[in-house]
């Protein structure tokens, strides 16, 4: 079978087919091996707990972290922060198969690797990362298109992973070379792509995505500034208040992905710990008289 190896997160992933949207690696040893197999002998010597339902797909957890996803198109299995296996059902849409990788189980591998995975945005200015936390929906692929048309750096889109680097201090890695925004919202900002993305069951699933290339804006790791947990209200102006003490933490573990990993087995890291004791700021946004100008104007001058 032919290998094709790419760069995500500062590591080198060689999967079994080509990926149009992750960057090649270049002379770096294989960090994480993809593989397609069948699952049954891998699943008989390992001890997952009682699966959950999670935005329409079967998941298990095992206490190191092992995760196990049972969806429509096949099941997924990612282990010991170096090895993912699919085995997919007959006829499964490629496209979809390399959607959930990315979004799912290479997330997962990162937080096996003792990093803190949020489903956060994050771009880079000149005084470092600025990390956008929160519920789909809240606005903030809409803020980090903004951010980027106005000469911020991506780093990540809908999956932010941090950990220490050499020094201590807290980076986000470089994810994906591309960001993902609604139809609607593209069309506002006259943004074009190639097309609407068909997207796997989930909290995607009723909305008209297209992905935008942003392979010469893709930001290296980038020093963690400020951490933004983004929601809507009913009232009539953006609010921003403060995140204080142990209020963090339970902040931190419901932007947590795979969710559930901050109450798990890899609880209490080191990157988690540390970025418990960043700046906060939840940031709530008008329900219907809100610009992403005036947001991401705001964010950007926060950091």
């Amino acid at each position: 079978m032919s290998r094709h190896f790419y760069t995500a997160f500062g590591l080198c992933f060689a999967f079994p087919f080509r990926s149009p949207v992750l960057q090649d690696a270049c002379g770096q040893s294989v960090d994480v091996w993809v593989r397609l197999a069948p699952l049954e002998p891998l699943l008989a010597a390992r001890a997952l707990q009682a699966h959950r339902l999670q935005d329409g797909v079967q998941v298990q957890v095992g206490r190191d972290g092992t995760t196990l996803w049972r969806t429509g198109y096949g099941r997924f299995l990612a282990a010991n922060g170096c090895e993912i296996v699919i085995d997919a059902e007959a006829g499964s849409d490629p496209g979809t198969l390399h959607r959930f990788l990315l979004y799912s189980c290479m997330p997962a591998i990162m937080a096996q690797r003792g990093c803190l995975v949020l489903h956060a945005n994050a771009a880079r200015t000149a005084s470092g990362a600025v990390v956008v936390a929160g519920e789909s929906g809240a606005g903030k692929s809409t803020w980090l298109a903004t951010a980027v048309r106005s000469g911020a750096r991506l780093i990540a889109d809908d999956v932010s992973v941090i950990r220490s680097d050499d020094n201590g201090e807290l980076v986000v890695l470089p994810a994906y070379p591309q960001y993902r925004l609604c139809a609607d919202a593209a069309e506002r900002m006259h943004l074009r792509a190639p097309g609407p993305s068909a997207v796997p069951p989930g909290v995607f699933a009723a909305k008209r995505l297209i992905h935008l290339e942003c392979r010469d804006a893709l930001s290296p790791a980038a020093r963690v500034g400020r951490l933004f947990f983004l929601s809507v209200h009913d009232g009539e102006e953006i609010a921003v208040e403060e995140i204080r003490g142990l209020e963090k933490l339970a902040w931190l573990e419901g932007a947590c992905l795979p969710p559930g990993t901050a109450g798990g087995a890899l609880a209490f890291t080191g990157p988690l710990l540390r970025a418990a004791a960043l700046p906060m700021f939840r940031v709530c946004r008008p329900r219907q008289r809100w610009t992403a100008a005036e947001l991401t104007s705001l964010l950007l001058a926060e950091t």
